[in-house]
């Protein structure tokens, strides 16, 4: 036997391997060829292409076309076949369908077959790729419970994504520009979703239509409303982003029956907040059946629910927005943008009580249109409270508030806010409509305004039940620096008699004018209440208020109803001192209820505003109050929806 040394055998073995005919070495670069070649770029997205998609798959060496092998139900569908430079010659393959790609029967769902193979421009032959997929039509779908995260398949309704991040790569992929002229759409099923995707939080920059509240078990059952169907979208606890949704650039957007909670942020001018929605400038975006609801639990971080920037378009439909605010500077909606808000609730609750704050319901602008919707901003004694807050703007056409319930104030915190107000028109707000609303504030404030319209001229007030408080000072509509404004059909309670601790200087207006404020009054009813015992006789209930004579030299006061006001239907006060003025200022003023420019009555027997319901007449109110020469007269059925058989045109007709 013929033996040899360690080092002989090491040096035979080196030699075979290194030989360029040695097997062992041709396979293992055979091999190698075989992984580079496969490896594969397919544009749009590999996960899921759309049925009209024109295909791209990219290869990382040069290939030689005439040795490439297709099979499989996408060869079927393939009207042709081409090949292109992207970084090397012939390195990109592009397939073409004739008309659409279809799934691959065999399989029993919506995933498409593609096999194939090809030898690069050296000579090897690459592994056969097997790609398998889903084919979608403008939808993509996610499943929390039952879909799949990976770039190798999924996003359609029988295999769907199992996360956000994965369907955004696919929806940001396919449909760049939106489907056919309108918008993709992304289906989610009932479950909870974390909004962490490439892109931070949920950015959404394309036109793209969210849609949650579908069942888990069947895509055809929907149900935004039930909580058996909730789609909650959450950020991590643990990261920091300026939105939970964020949506920019793009026209077309929509969120639709989601569940969206806010994240904490940090900005640069060391601010710190926790907003649910972010909108930015061209975005323009509808927002149905959803429910945003933040509380920062920290009282660094001042809560927002929605927030709208200026040059954005926004309509928000029959959706909730809450939040439970720790800190200063919190607000439920900030649209600065184009807005319009219909069906909607809007709840702000104020924690906060280290300092004196403001708090906001609706902060807009005067093109807004909000309808149909529910403002209830609660507090602290710390805290002024505004449900809408309009500012001018000199877009085109003039906004309006509408059929809609304003609640300030309410017993449920333990003390009475510093200031409330209902309504405020904050300076160029021309011509803005407030209609057919109820404006309601409650508890013991310091002061409260219900409507306060502030250098805003040819403001309309029509339709409104308006209750100004129990406060200090209590006022229906303040008039500062605003002419030509209509107060027609109100009815306007302007309580501050309630407040059983109320000072002899407290009282109550229904309209006050001042700064060089003008008005026409016209069909209003305009009543208080009466004054807590031992209150100064001087000192009450006033209808019409003038600050000085310039204000009382821009008035008209006719056809309305006063009634249980101790201190003047209408009065001059150029101190603080309230009397009447009825010969100074050239109204008329008669005894009797059924003639006269305006009205005086003992009693209307009128339902002061509670906690609940809102101020209405009654079927024991006269029927003389309606004045001859109206032709409106009160419907049926109540703001409540009660019945009642007396006719009634003086000051809120309700809704008529």
């Amino acid at each position: 036997m013929t033996r040899y040394s360690v080092f002989a055998t090491l040096l035979v073995a080196a030699v075979l391997f290194s030989s360029c005919t040695n097997p062992l070495y041709t396979a293992a670069a055979n091999e190698a060829a075989k992984v580079n070649a496969a490896d594969v770029v397919f544009h749009p997205y590999s996960a899921c292409i759309d049925r009209t998609s024109t295909i791209r798959i990219q290869f990382q060496k040069s290939m030689v076309p005439d040795t490439l092998s297709l099979s499989g139900s996408m060869k079927d569908d393939m009207a042709s076949l081409s090949w292109s430079k992207t970084v090397y010659e012939n390195d990109t393959l592009i397939l073409v369908p004739k008309d659409r790609w279809n799934a691959d029967a065999s399989l029993g769902g919506s995933t498409c077959v593609l096999d194939f193979q090809a030898k690069d421009t050296e000579g090897w032959m690459s592994r056969k790729i097997e790609w398998r997929p889903e084919v979608v039509d403008g939808v993509i779908y996610v499943n929390a419970d039952r879909g799949v995260n990976t770039d190798a398949g999924g996003g359609s309704a029988t295999r769907p994504f199992g996360s956000l991040k994965y369907a955004m790569r696919a929806v940001k992929s396919l449909y760049p520009d939106g489907y056919g002229g309108a918008s993709a759409i992304l289906r989610m099923s009932a479950g909870s979703y974390s909004a962490e995707t490439d892109d931070g939080a949920l950015k959404i920059t394309t036109p793209l239509v969210i849609m949650g509240g579908y069942s888990p078990d069947d895509w055809n059952t929907r149900d935004p409303s039930s909580a058996s169907f909730k789609t909650d979208i959450y950020y991590p606890s643990t990261r920091r982003y300026f939105a939970t949704v964020v949506m920019d650039e793009a026209s077309g957007i929509g969120l639709d029956g989601l569940s969206i909670s806010g994240t904490r942020y940090a900005s640069s001018s060391g601010k710190y907040y926790c907003t649910g929605v972010e909108i930015f400038s061209p975005a323009s975006v509808t927002i149905r059946h959803c429910m945003i609801s933040v509380s920062s639990g920290d009282p660094k971080y001042a809560s927002r629910g929605l927030e709208q920037n200026e040059g954005s378009t926004l309509s928000l439909v029959d959706s909730q927005i809450g939040i439970i605010a720790e800190a200063p500077n919190s607000l439920a909606v900030i649209a600065l943008g184009k807005t319009s808000m219909s069906g909607c609730t809007i709840t702000v609750q104020d924690l906060y009580r280290t300092e004196r704050h403001s708090i906001d319901g609706i902060m807009t602008k005067s093109d807004a249109v909000i309808e149909h919707s529910s403002i209830s901003v609660k507090g602290h004694e710390n805290a002024d409270l505004y449900g809408i807050v309009v500012s001018g703007t000199d877009r085109a056409p003039v906004g309006h508030v509408s059929d809609s319930s304003i609640l300030i104030g309410d017993s449920l915190l333990a003390n009475a806010s510093a200031d409330q107000t209902g309504i405020a028109l904050m300076g160029q707000c021309n011509g803005f409509l407030l209609e057919r609303n109820v404006v309601d504030i409650r508890g013991g404030a310091d002061m409260d305004f219900a409507v306060n319209v502030v250098s805003s001229n040819g403001v309309l007030l029509s339709n409104n039940v308006i209750h100004a408080g129990e406060s200090e000072y209590a006022i229906c509509v303040v008039l500062a620096g605003s002419t030509g404004v209509r107060i027609v059909n109100n009815t306007l309670f302007t309580g501050a008699a309630a407040k059983i601790d109320a000072s002899a200087a407290a009282f109550g207006t229904g309209v006050y004018l001042t700064e060089g404020g003008g008005a026409s009054i016209i069909g209003n009813i305009i009543f208080g209440n009466t004054r807590s015992a031992g209150s100064d006789a001087g000192y009450g209930r006033t209808g019409v208020l003038c600050s000085s004579p310039t204000e009382s030299g821009q008035l008209t006061v006719t056809d309305n109803v006063f009634c249980n006001l101790n201190n003047g239907l209408v009065a001059v006060s150029s101190t603080d001192t309230c009397y009447r003025t009825e010969t100074d200022i050239n109204i008329k003023y008669r005894g009797s209820e059924t003639s006269g420019d305006n009205i005086t009555v003992a009693d209307l027997f009128l339902l002061a505003m509670t906690d609940k319901e809102p101020l209405k007449p009654t079927i024991n109110t006269p029927d003389s109050v309606r004045h001859a020469t109206s032709s409106w007269s009160a419907p049926a059925i109540d703001i409540q929806g009660n019945s009642r058989d007396v006719s009634f045109s003086m000051g809120a007709y309700e809704w008529q």
